[in-house]
């Protein structure tokens, strides 16, 4: 059987359809009309009306004749070129004993009520641990689920800010300008010391003063000064301009000059 040139009506859009009713816009010429390729009469669609296997063939005009449909509404079996000859496709049915291995299927139920294979799984497989299966196992009959409860921590924690950016803190964060990108962070983070380094450092005896050592160099100085201030205090130390007594009498003061009777 060669192969279609031809479609059926009902296949065509509304547009083609309104074309082909159309007798003032498509104009019936012979095949040859067709084969010259040329429009000496400027006419935009034409339907071919020679018997033979391209009557009905509607072309248009684009620099040529070109193919777009054909009207197959007045074709008969007569028409179609090398038909089947064993089997007419025309309306039929077959009984079900005519289908070989019919019984060999499975019915309706034995499919719905089928298991799906699981790739490296056996039927006797769990899908979870036996742990898992025992524990299961172990649920009481009675036991309910609270789903009002879980539906209100779910709430819950969907509106907690603390743990959530809000669709206004999206905003204010997308419209923040300036923002440093990956590279310039990544840059500034290599000129900071590493948290380790840093706590080894600062928690290192060797190379730095502790509190209790300076606690004893401020209680020594301040035994120092106590004891330098006491010393200074018991020092006798002489007026530096001596007083000169005239007198009979021995006086208290440095220079004494006794008068002689």
């Amino acid at each position: 059987m060669s192969d279609g040139k031809r479609i059926g009506a009902p296949l065509l859009d509304k547009s083609l359809l309104d074309l082909i009713d159309s007798s003032l816009r498509i104009m019936p010429v012979e095949y040859s009309f067709i084969q010259a390729n040329e429009n000496p009469y400027n006419w935009e669609y034409v339907k071919v009306i020679t018997i033979g296997q391209y009557k009905n063939h509607i072309y248009v005009w684009d620099s040529g004749w070109k193919l777009i449909g054909a009207n197959d509404s007045e074709i008969s079996w007569n028409d179609i070129i090398d038909p089947p000859l064993a089997y007419k496709p025309i309306y039929h049915r077959h009984q079900l004993s005519d289908i070989d291995g019919l019984d060999e299927l499975p019915s309706k139920e034995e499919v719905e009520n089928k298991v799906d294979k699981v790739e490296g799984k056996g039927l006797s497989d769990n899908n979870f641990s036996n742990d898992d299966k025992l524990k299961l196992d172990s649920l009481s009959n009675s036991a309910t689920i609270d789903y009002t409860a879980m539906a209100n921590k779910l709430k819950e924690h969907e509106d907690n800010l603390t743990v959530h950016v809000s669709a206004e803190d999206h905003n204010q964060i997308n419209n923040i300008k300036n923002k440093a990108d990956q590279s310039y962070v990544n840059q500034e983070l290599g000129k900071k010391v590493d948290t380790g380094t840093f706590e080894g450092h600062t928690g290192n005896t060797t190379i730095h003063v502790t509190k209790i050592q300076t606690d004893k160099w401020d209680a020594s100085e301040q035994n120092a000064k106590d004891y330098t201030d006491e010393q200074i205090a018991n020092l006798h130390i002489p007026d530096p301009k001596p007083e000169i007594t005239i007198s009979k009498e021995k006086p208290t003061s440095d220079i004494w000059y006794k008068i002689l009777e």
